[in-house]
């Protein structure tokens, strides 16, 4: 864990699971580093849908706009800079199960 900036927030949904090992799926834990709120192209945020929750999604450039799109080709939502604000930058996944 990064230290103080580091938040973990359950995902719920596979939006971000792009049929690839490193995807993030529906249960895991993502940690986010809060202090890193600026846009990279090709990172994944933890985003505050202005009016509507909030997302995990990776920064694309889809006909020269840059969007927040899912990692999962069956999933159409994308989100413009100017409709989420930045909670901050993912920067691990951590696969959670209880013990008993």
């Amino acid at each position: 864990v990064r230290g103080d900036n580091t938040r973990a927030y359950q995902v719920e949904g596979d939006s971000m699971a792009g049929g690839t090992e490193g995807g993030i799926r529906d249960g895991n834990w993502v940690l986010v580093d809060t202090s890193l709120t600026t846009p990279i192209p090709g990172r994944v945020f933890l985003l505050e849908i202005i009016g509507d929750g909030m997302a995990v999604k990776r920064l694309r450039q889809i006909n020269n706009t840059w969007v927040f799109m899912s990692d999962n080709p069956t999933i159409a939502e994308s989100w413009r800079d100017d409709q989420v604000r930045i909670i901050g930058q993912v920067y691990g996944r951590v696969d959670y199960a209880e013990i008993h």
